[in-house]
């Protein structure tokens, strides 16, 4: 009678490990190709989660605007047309109110989007034959205006319809966009020497 051995445990278990080992590398090597995508979509959350709380901020503020009475419809209604209510009889104030009201929203966005900002302060002035807008907040700065982008379409309809665009936003001051709308029409306007 042969005595048993310690080799064909061993054997067996050596097998056995050598298998979990094999199973443990592939998850390993499975779990690495998807890290990448997980860190990923991990840095979109984040983004999306401090997009969504700098949108309730903005919100915020909006509904206090609005508890006031005086909404930015109204508000931009009543500085280019002298009127609360939307311009119903001349067309070239009734395209600069609606351009108003873009740029803002656009601005806004931005703000909430890209800046990480706290405050942010908003001014409309009429000015003679002038809207005024500025923007100002406290973000990181350094925004830029990339072609196609909605601030690039802001400024060019800004530019076509004869107003001025400007944006200020040194790295880490924060950003100010400065919008001025003729409200006349252009080739309305007096000339220089009259």
């Amino acid at each position: 009678m042969t005595q048993p051995t310690m080799e064909a445990p061993l054997q067996s278990g050596t097998a056995s490990l050598v298998e979990q080992l094999t199973n443990a590398e592939v998850v390993e090597k499975q779990l690495l190709e998807h890290w990448e995508e997980y860190a990923v979509l991990r840095d979109k959350l984040t983004d999306l989660r401090a997009s969504q709380d700098s949108l309730r901020f903005i919100l915020e503020g909006v509904k206090a605007a609005r508890s006031t009475g005086q909404g930015l419809d109204a508000t931009l209604a009543l500085l280019v047309n002298g009127h609360a209510g939307e311009a119903e009889t001349d067309v070239w104030r009734e395209r600069v109110w609606t351009m108003a009201r873009e740029a803002v929203a656009e601005v806004l966005i931005n703000t909430a989007l890209h800046s990480g900002a706290t405050s942010l302060n908003a001014g409309l002035k009429r000015h003679g034959d002038w809207l005024l807008i500025s923007v100002a907040d406290n973000g990181r700065g350094g925004a830029a205006i990339p072609p196609g982008g909605g601030l690039h379409l802001i400024q060019e309809r800004v530019r076509l319809a004869g107003g001025l665009f400007s944006l200020d936003s040194p790295e880490g001051t924060g950003t100010t966009v400065t919008i001025a709308l003729p409200l006349v029409e252009p080739t309305a306007m007096p000339a220089a020497n009259d």
